[in-house]
């Protein structure tokens, strides 16, 4: 048989087992709230960054959106509604003879056309010295009429001071008008 003695001690360590089992169960309830609290303002502050700083990257794109609208409006107001191939092509050569250029070949080609312009691609060859197809090159792209030279190759001709230019030009006009 056991002693009184015993039998106190071992029920009074279930008890302190009991005790300590149900401080950390009632420990475990009151903190797991407290951490999942955490856990969401954590996440609720990381939102409220991202969305912060992507408040002012969107602004800045609706900045930017803004200009390069802008842009396109500058840009479509430039270009002329009708074709006016020949009147280019005079443009063209008195651009030539104002900067002592030769025009070999001139090709234009077929209206290309676009979803917010036409453009007529024009082949030419051009002799000179290299100041003044650079000086022609020039009186094209500034000239009233949008035009870009989207290919260039010059070639030196051999004992002489003149080049030959191959270009090839885009004539810009604005879209057909919709019936």
């Amino acid at each position: 048989m056991l002693e009184p003695r015993t039998i106190e001690t071992a029920g009074a360590v279930a008890l302190i087992a009991i005790l300590a089992g149900f401080v950390a169960l009632v420990s475990h309830l009151a903190v797991q709230p407290y951490l999942a609290a955490e856990r969401d303002l954590t996440a609720y502050r990381r939102a409220v960054e991202i969305l912060s700083t992507a408040e002012g990257g969107v602004a800045e794109l609706e900045d930017q959106i803004r200009l390069v609208r802008e842009a396109v409006a500058r840009s479509e107001a430039l270009l002329p509604r009708t074709v006016n191939l020949d009147g280019f092509l005079d443009e063209l050569g008195e651009a030539a003879r104002e900067a002592g250029v030769r025009v070999e070949q001139l090709t234009p080609h077929e209206v290309d056309v676009q979803p917010r312009f036409r453009q007529i691609p024009i082949d030419a060859r051009v002799t000179g010295s290299y100041l003044s197809i650079y000086a022609f090159l020039q009186t094209i792209e500034s000239g009233g009429q949008l035009a870009r030279v989207e290919h260039l190759r010059i070639v030196a001709t051999p004992g002489s001071s003149a080049c030959a230019a191959e270009l090839s030009l885009l004539l810009y006009f604005a879209p057909q008008e919709r019936a």
